[in-house]
């Protein structure tokens, strides 16, 4: 499918999701991150033998004193699986969480950020962080990091278009089985997303069509 039809059937189906998330009902962030995981648990099917995205959400109620985020920095995960009978993919991203925009955070929570994000890049190149709206029915957005100085890049992407640009594109995930295994082991809550018979093709190009590259 092209990359402009795939964009807007998850857009419709993320916009959907948030539809109904109050922040007033979700203080902290990982608060929101469950709500926010719970509600994309579904199904995409875009017909005629085009194929489909499964979301599954799996969220972790009690996560212990902090241990999942003092191993890898991280709120969460995810983790794709592709079953396209002529490419098989696997791979997985760590997240953290944030509310709001990362310029707009305290002077301690930035140090705390940063912090965090140097763990995550200790551990894998492909980690990103979600700015938590704070206003109702928003779509999140993902800032990818910056692996070479360990923390975030400046462009803010909306999760719909992350997960077509860069999670089903494949041009943004760790590969490598032992990292995908050790986040199935960990104690972070995580979406896993997983497509069947789907192809991704870019968009002829024109004008208003920019392909972000891999950071």
């Amino acid at each position: 499918m092209r990359r402009s039809e795939l964009l807007k059937e998850v857009n419709d189906y993320v916009s959907k999701a948030v539809s109904r998330l109050e922040r007033k009902r979700y203080a902290h962030e990982s608060a929101y991150v469950d709500a926010f995981l719970g509600r994309l648990d579904g199904k995409i099917n875009f017909g005629n033998k085009n194929g489909v995205i499964d979301l599954q959400s799996t969220v972790v109620a009690d996560r212990g004193p902090g241990a999942a985020e003092h191993k890898f920095g991280a709120d969460f995960a995810l983790v794709f699986k592709s079953n396209c009978e002529a490419l098989k993919i696997n791979k997985a991203i760590i997240a953290q969480a944030k509310n709001g925009i990362l310029e707009q955070l305290s002077t301690s929570e930035k140090t705390r950020l940063t912090t965090q994000c140097r763990k995550m890049a200790e551990v894998t190149q492909h980690y990103f962080v979600l700015e938590a709206p704070t206003e109702n029915y928003v779509i999140p957005t993902v800032r990818l990091g910056t692996f070479q100085d360990r923390q975030w890049s400046s462009a803010q992407i909306p999760f719909g278009e992350y997960l077509v640009d860069y999670i089903i594109s494949c041009t943004h995930g760790d590969r490598r089985g032992d990292f995908i295994d050790a986040v199935g082991d960990s104690k972070l809550s995580t979406l896993k997303v997983n497509t069947t018979n789907l192809t991704f093709e870019p968009d002829p190009p024109d004008d208003n069509y920019y392909f972000r590259p891999e950071f």
